[in-house]
Parts: structure tokens; sequence; C-alpha cells
């Protein structure tokens, strides 16, 4: 069987439709990625990260992954219970794992 190409897919009927439906909007989601990556990078880079774009991209994963956590859940306290809690634990390790490379003695 044929590989089919990223931007398409086959319908229930086996018909290729368009990823997105509309040309217009194949590129916002992208787009907004990358502002909350941009976002994310700023806040890696205040608790001292050694690689801010990476740990940046780690936390906007993380982040979508708990917002559909709460598209499933519908959890009235998920911002105080769940989203802090995860985030701040999150951002404490990135930052961690930066002191711990400046404290380790170095080898020559």
């Amino acid at each position: 069987m044929p590989r089919e190409r990223h931007s398409q897919r086959r319908s229930p009927a086996g018909r290729r439709r368009p990823f997105a439906r509309t040309e217009a909007l194949r590129g916002e989601p992208t787009r907004w990625q990358e502002a909350h990556v941009r976002l994310a990078e700023m806040g890696c880079r205040a608790v001292g990260s050694a690689e801010p774009e990476l740990d940046a991209r780690i936390v906007v994963s993380a982040l979508i992954g708990l917002m559909l956590l709460q598209l499933t859940q519908r959890r009235d306290d998920f911002e105080e219970t769940v989203l802090r809690p995860a985030l701040t634990r999150l951002f404490a390790r990135l930052a961690a794992a930066h002191e711990e490379r400046v404290a380790a003695p170095t080898t020559s």
C-alpha cells in the first residue's frame, strides 16, 4: 500500500481528504505551538535551564497533555490540584537539573 502524504488522510469511505479542512487554518496550530514554545522558553531561561529550547518543548508537550486530561475529566479544581502542581514540579525539576550540572565538579 503506498504511503499517504502527510497532509492528507483517508475518510471512512476511503476517499482522500485534506488534513486541515481550510487551507488558511493549516498553519495556525503551528503558529500557536511556536508561540507557546517561545513563552515556555522564557520560563526555562528564568529557572536557569541549560537547554531552554529543548526544555520549552518538554513543557509545552506536558501542558498539552494536561489540557487534554482536563478535556476528558472536566475537573472544577483542575488548575489548583492538577495544572499548577504539575507545572511547578516540572519547572522545579528543570531548575534542579541545572543546579546539579553547575554544582558538579569538573574533571580535567
